[in-house]
């Protein structure tokens, strides 16, 4: 390996692959095709859900054991403890190892501006999450965030509307050195059929509580009364989830609840509806994907995704503190002419997105401006 080569760190908080792991590893492939080293630290006593596979060959990966902090100032001192030998090790790791940056993906994961922190190696932190308790940060944990954001050279949020909620929680004086990029979206290409019958509705993701599942499916369910619908829910982890989610609506023929999938062509392929009710979202690519793969979305306006779009256009949006609007929008898109209308136009814009969101161009920026300042 040449003197010059570069090599990165990337700090995870889990071994599972979700959205913001997906945005790491583009990261990955990026920075390896710059031709630099990566090496991946990653929670060993987290079970294996996927990362390790995706990551291949392309990364070293150096295990530690530590948890993520948060959810409260006293369980994130607990963990602060527990987390002290993985932070010696991982310190002892640096000394060893010719290293220019640590990038640290999600808030929650402390461990690499800790690091970065005691080695004053130039650190990237990667902020997919909100400030609530919801994404781990209630208002006694906002202290600890607030701390520890002083000391990362690049501070990068994935929408303007999550920088100005966390610009609001911790204060005017905090995030100096914080930035947008937006993520980027993978490219779908998907071959629709015709479907002259039962309207698909379908949602892609996690069953956190914070997603609203329970909302989606009393709304379907309800409207199932007056129209021939079927709903798909993808993005179940255990068997104890599918039967949290089927004891809602245990009519198998009208609800279908699923594992998480790879497959995600196949399945926007099958739906005529795309529904994300989620509480609170930052900036959510299953929006982008669905509309790619010309579905009608809708979606809650508690996201990133409505500085971006306007309702009745690219999508519809609902409030969930209205419990009936989900119900509205659905019924209003029962008509195939309106919601096609909605589609092709959700379609254009994902294309346009994709064409002008250039992920690649700028998290290379901030790397490459990091390491020549530093």
């Amino acid at each position: 390996m040449s003197a010059n080569t570069k090599h990165i760190v990337l700090v995870n908080h889990t071994r599972e692959l979700h959205g913001s792991e997906q945005v790491m590893l583009t990261t990955l492939r990026l920075l390896r095709a710059q031709g630099w080293r990566v090496t991946l630290v990653l929670p060993f006593n987290r079970p294996a859900a996927g990362l390790e596979e995706a990551v291949g060959t392309d990364a070293e990966i150096l295990y530690l054991r530590y948890k993520n902090s948060g959810e409260g100032w006293l369980r994130t001192l607990i963990v602060e403890l527990y987390n002290l030998p993985a932070l010696i090790r991982f310190i002892r790791w640096i000394h060893q190892n010719r290293l220019d940056a640590i990038y640290s993906n999600t808030s929650v994961t402390l461990l690499g501006i800790e690091a970065a922190r005691m080695t004053r190696t130039p650190h990237i932190w990667h902020w997919h999450e909100l400030p609530s308790a919801a994404f781990g940060w209630p208002n006694n944990s906002l202290p600890i965030i607030r701390y520890w954001q002083r000391f990362t050279d690049r501070l990068l949020f994935i929408s303007r509307t999550q920088q100005q909620l966390w610009q609001r929680a911790l204060g005017r004086n905090a995030l100096t050195n914080a930035q947008v990029v937006y993520n980027p979206a993978r490219t779908i290409r998907v071959t629709r059929t015709a479907n002259s019958g039962t309207v698909r509705i379908g949602y892609i993701g996690s069953f956190a509580e914070r997603k609203n599942l329970p909302w989606l499916i009393q709304s379907v369910r309800r409207l199932a009364a007056q129209y021939d619908v079927r709903l798909s829910l993808y993005g179940a982890t255990n068997e104890q989830e599918i039967a949290a989610m089927q004891a809602l609506w245990p009519d198998t023929s009208a609800m279908r609840v699923q594992r998480h999938t790879s497959e995600v062509e196949k399945v926007y392929a099958d739906m005529d509806i795309f529904v994300l009710p989620s509480l609170s979202e930052t900036m959510p690519l299953v929006v982008l994907e669905a509309m790619q793969a010309g579905v009608c979305v809708i979606q809650t306006d508690r996201s990133g995704m409505k500085e971006l779009m306007h309702d009745g256009e690219e999508c519809l949006f609902v409030q969930p503190d209205d419990k009936d609007s989900l119900t509205r929008a659905l019924t209003r898109s029962m008509d195939a002419e309106y919601r096609n209308a909605i589609a092709t136009r959700g379609q254009q814009f994902a294309e346009h997105w994709l064409a002008e969101n250039d992920y690649g161009r700028s998290i290379m920026t901030v790397f490459n401006d990091l390491l020549t300042h530093a």
